[in-house]
Formats: structure tokens, sequence, C-alpha cells
């Protein structure tokens, strides 16, 4: 079979059909596109589809990409017959946890995904699989509500059972959003492919009110001015006691530039910690942040640049050194930055100050230069964050604490509880009297 006089014609609601003579047979399939490149593409494979026979490998790829009917009169056309794929009766965890890791590598290459939410969504993947192990189950069939349930309180007293915890289970709620996700893969094609069938999903809905992060109980503050003062005379020192008095001495240095570089720039602190000097040039900092590779250009505070130089002369390090070092080690902080973590909560308890991590130096970054005048975007750029980020954390928090609202929230003048006689008000800006 061949087949001759074949071209493609637009029809009048714009979609592209395949027009010629297959034999004695007349043709008129459409393609299922208006996209003149993509119906080049459809045509050959067609032509080629015909050529080869029933046994030629276009066959998937045209059931997916032609319209169920044209599909069906090429097939007829042909006498091909698809193979039924027996689907696999027992999926097991095993299966939709690689075949999902495998459609996020899928999408770390088209980038639509991260390398650093990757690994953030498999830490959840880890504690699933442990939890799987240890309730003994394999086949996804035996994973239903009571196991859901049964996970919910064992993921919960792991995660509190972790020192720096706090009192709530906070990342319970991504946890579960990922693995809703993970059973939702298996409505997908791959998922189809490897001959499974779709799964009933146990895992609840999480609306938007229940989302990771929709709605914190404990939002992030920024530190006050006497926190500060505290933090950076402790950051200085070159000894420190442990919670049973027992007084260290710190052999490779202080905490005080790692304080200052995380006050003064708002880094993550898997940045932080990784920051090389080959970063640090002409009063300038370049970082390319990990977790979204937006690319962060930002000038070197006076108050950081002095510890800077201080720590080079120290250490006349090479270029490739990382600008942080352990005071108690002597070596890198790891990647991720959680040993630079501990260090900065470490602390805030020995200061009787609470949640000192990384996170609240970067809020009091942003509300110290909103506060100075900075407007959401200069800030939303050398966050290397989302303006919509800053304008609904960090705005808020400035505007709140900003000289005019305290003014205006003290005026006895004006207000449900202001009299008909209430005093005369002096304004100290504009020198006149006001009623």
């Amino acid at each position: 079979m061949q087949l001759n006089r074949v071209k493609i014609v637009d029809s009048t609601t714009g979609w592209l059909t395949l027009y010629g003579w297959a034999g004695d047979e007349r043709i008129r399939w459409s393609l299922g596109t208006k996209k003149a490149g993509d119906a080049e593409n459809r045509k050959e494979w067609i032509v080629r589809c015909v050529s080869e026979g029933c046994g030629s490998s276009m066959w998937p790829t045209l059931k997916d990409v032609l319209p169920r009917r044209t599909f069906e009169l090429l097939s007829k056309l042909m006498g091909y017959q698809a193979v039924t794929v027996t689907a696999k009766i027992e999926p097991t965890w095993a299966d939709i946890q690689s075949s999902y890791i495998a459609a996020l590598d899928a999408k770390i290459l088209e980038n639509e995904f991260s390398q650093s939410s990757k690994a953030n969504y498999a830490q959840t993947l880890k504690e699933f699989d442990a939890f799987v192990t240890l309730r003994g189950f394999s086949k996804l069939a035996e994973i239903n509500e009571d196991a859901v349930t049964d996970f919910k309180l064992w993921r919960t007293k792991s995660i509190l059972a972790k020192s720096n915890s706090g009192k709530k289970a906070k990342r319970l709620s991504f946890d579960l959003t990922v693995l809703r996700a993970v059973w939702n893969h298996s409505k997908s094609k791959p998922w189809a492919k490897a001959g499974f069938q779709p799964l009933e999903n146990p895992w609840p809905i999480m609306t938007r009110e229940n989302k990771p992060g929709a709605k914190p109980e404990d939002k992030t503050q920024p530190f006050t001015g006497l926190e500060l003062a505290r933090m950076r005379e402790a950051a200085a020192s070159k000894t420190f006691a442990d919670s049973q008095q027992r007084s260290y001495k710190l052999e490779h240095g202080t905490d005080l530039l790692a304080f200052e570089l995380l006050l003064r720039t708002g880094l993550r602190r898997c940045d932080a910690a990784t920051l090389t000097w080959k970063s640090v040039k002409n009063n300038m900092l370049h970082v390319e942040a990990r977790k979204n590779e937006e690319e962060i250009l930002m000038p070197i505070h006076p108050e950081l640049a002095s510890v800077l130089r201080a720590e080079k002369s120290r250490r006349n390090p090479a270029d490739s050194d990382t600008v942080l070092l352990n005071p108690l080690t002597g070596h890198a902080y790891d990647s991720k930055g959680k040993g630079l973590y501990r260090r900065m909560m470490a602390i805030g308890e020995r200061l009787g100050i609470e949640e000192t991590r990384p996170h609240r130096f970067r809020c009091s970054f942003a509300v110290d230069a909103l506060l100075k005048g900075a407007q959401p975007l200069e800030i939303a750029r050398l966050l290397g964050d989302k303006l919509e980020t800053v304008v609904k954390s960090y705005l808020p928090l400035s505007e709140a604490m900003s000289r005019s609202t305290r003014e205006l929230l003290a005026r006895q003048d004006r207000g449900i509880e202001a009299t008909q006689d209430a005093p005369a008000v002096i304004s100290m800006d504009r020198k006149e009297r006001v009623a």
C-alpha cells in the first residue's frame, strides 16, 4: 500500500487536513492541529507508517497525536490492531516511586523543575519509604485511608523528635502534598505505558487554606535592634559556654562574619554557606541563587566589608574557598547550610532569643531596606525572589513598623475615641497648627 498525491489543506476552521489517495481510495483525514510544522511531521509519519505496514514503530506515536477518528480510518486501511498491554494488577510503592522520580527528572530537563525542589521532594519519599518498610507494606492497594492516618501520626512524632522542629510539625503538610502528587502521577502517560491502571488517591486534597505556608500561624518577624546588638556581641566572641556552662574556645575565628553576611545580604542559608571569595569583587556580591538560579548582584554593606577584609587578611584564601568556615572545625559548611543553621540557632539559645534561623535574617534585611525607602521590586531583585513574595511577606511588616503608621495610630484628635474638644496638635513637620 502506498499513498499518492498527498497534500496538506487548510480547512475553513483553520484545522489542517491531509488529502490524497490510498490506492483507489480517496482519503481526507484531519491531522488534529492548526500548526503547519506539526501537520508536516504528522503527514511524514503517516506516509512512513503506510509504507512500513503494521510492523511500523510509528503506530504508538500516531495514536497519541492523531484525532481518534483519523487513527481508526488509518488502522482500518492498513488492517492494524493495537497490541493491548496487560495491566499489572498489583503495582507496588517501588513502582510508583521510581516512575514519579523519572517524571521529576524529565521536568528538570525541560527547566520546569529545579534540582533543589527535587531534593526536597526526595526527602518526603525517603520518609514514606521508611514508613512503608516499617509497616510491611508493598502493594499500593494496601495504602488506604487507614494507612494515611497511621502515617500522619508516625510522621508527626518523627518530626517533633527532631531538635529544630519547634512545637509544630509544619513539614507534615508538605509531605502530604507531595504524596498526593505521587498518587496523581498514576493518571499520567508514563504510568499507563508501563502497564499500570490509574489509582484511587487516598491522600487528602490540599486546599488553599491547608497547603504548606498558605496561612502560617507564626509568621517570621524581623529582629529588633536590641536583639541584633546582643547577637552581634555574642557572634564576635572567641569563646562560648554550652548548656552545662562549660567554656569552649573557637580555634578558627568567630561567628561574626556569618552574622553580618546573613544580616547585610538576606542570602538563603544554602547560598551563604557555599558563597566563595570569587563572588566577592569590587565591593559587590555576585551570587546565583541555588533555589531558582536567579542572579543576585548587590553592593557590599560597609559593616560587612570591614569583616570581610579582616577575614581575608587572616586566612589569605583562594578564590575557590568558601567565605564562611565553621569556627569550631575550620571546615566549610555543608552545601545545604544545615551547619550554618545550627550555629545561628545556638547563638539564640545562649541569649534566650527565639528563632534565630537564617530566614529571620532574610526577613530583617528586607524589612530594614523597605523602611529605608527601597522599593519592593528592588528588594525582590536583591533577594533573588518573586515580587509577590516581598509584597505579601515583608511589605506589610515594614508598613506596620513605619513612623507614619505609628504617628497615625497615636493621634488623639481623630478616631472613635476623639472628643469634640480634642486638644490641638502641632505638626512637627509642617510647623503649623491643625485642628
